[in-house]
């Protein structure tokens, strides 16, 4: 998925909603997000995009699976995110793009879960996610209801790289 094309749908979408409406925008008190998980977008330090958006329904990082299971055997992925270790998680798309695309990989100083956070840079010029969309990124720690450190350093994911969390009833702007 293009990124500059949810966007504009985004744009769209809520631009038709007031008019249809006929409510005044200054009635508005708020928009809530919301979004398909196990996607990975990546942005360079100006926030442009590097990539498409690689949805759920991406696999092409079942090599990665594979690779990441038997280097760290030590990581029990299952225990720290809950989630079996699926080529749809984010973890292994990030691998996917270091081992094919080290150009790209090299650029990136942000990482999109969702387009939802792509949406979120764009109205409020913040990198943030929310929990629930992090908990399938094979990245997150469900028990510290944190970014898994481990699983990063052996992902060599920096945690600055990543969004800031938060809970899906927060308010973030």
């Amino acid at each position: 998925q293009d990124a500059d094309e949810i966007w504009k749908q985004f744009v769209k979408a809520v631009r038709k909603t007031v008019l249809h409406s006929q409510i005044s925008p200054r009635q508005i008190m708020g928009i809530g997000l919301d979004s398909n998980r196990c996607g990975c977008l990546l942005l360079d330090d100006r926030n442009v995009p590097l990539t498409r958006n690689m949805t759920w329904r991406d696999t092409r990082a079942t090599e990665q699976v594979a690779a990441f299971t038997r280097t760290h055997p030590e990581i029990d992925v299952y225990r720290i995110t809950g989630e079996d270790s699926l080529p749809q998680h984010t973890l292994f798309k990030l691998l996917w793009v270091q081992e094919h695309h080290p150009e790209i990989w090299s650029k990136t100083a942000h990482i999109c879960l969702s387009p939802k956070d792509y949406v979120i840079w764009k109205l409020l010029g913040v990198h943030k996610s929310s929990r629930s969309i992090a908990q399938s990124t094979g990245l997150f720690d469900i028990n510290k209801l944190e970014y898994s450190v481990p699983i990063l350093q052996a992902a060599g994911v920096s945690s600055a790289m990543l969004p800031q969390l938060f809970d899906s009833n927060e308010t973030i702007g």
